[in-house]
């Protein structure tokens, strides 16, 4: 975590605490103390490459880039929730997989999951964007790209019944 003041120019001068993630990018918030009244709000600046695949983390801390803003899914391995980056406001969908649940063959069908979406790029495949491991919950988050209309499969059964 950071604090810094800046001071100068005809704007009041300002206080700024906040946070810096591992993708080298900054979020918190401000505060202004003028004669009328105090103002106070929140800023983040990205870092140019923040939209860049991140590897594998195992930073309990890079959690906390993402707020969860609703839950679109559960199944038995975990949950798939709408997420919005805190540096930039991106939305995007993380899958939190627990894999305490999981078998082997369930771990590595997961573990291929996260390989080749990290390794492929095209128009028609979700973008995959970071992977964080939390060792002490045995939880996966899997941070990929938000599809407002759905996947493949929900587009096929809507036109099926059509």
């Amino acid at each position: 975590s950071f604090t810094a003041r800046y001071v100068g120019g005809v704007a009041p001068a300002r206080n700024f605490t906040g946070q810096r993630y591992p993708d080298m990018s900054i979020a918190g918030r401000w505060t202004e103390e003028g004669e009328q009244r105090a103002r106070y709000g929140e800023f983040s600046i990205s870092h140019v490459n923040a939209d860049v695949k991140s590897p594998p983390s195992y930073d309990l801390n890079r959690v906390k880039l993402y707020a969860v803003l609703e839950q679109l899914a559960a199944g038995g391995f975990g949950v798939v929730s709408r997420v919005r980056r805190v540096t930039d406001g991106k939305t995007l969908v993380w899958k939190e997989l627990n894999y305490s649940r999981m078998n082997k063959k369930e771990r590595r069908m997961m573990i291929t999951e996260v390989n080749i979406l990290r390794d492929v790029e095209h128009p028609h495949i979700v973008k995959y964007y970071d992977t964080i491991i939390v060792r002490e919950l045995q939880k996966i988050y899997l941070v990929i790209e938000h599809c407002a209309r759905g996947d493949i499969g929900a587009l096929i059964e809507k036109n099926k019944r059509q």
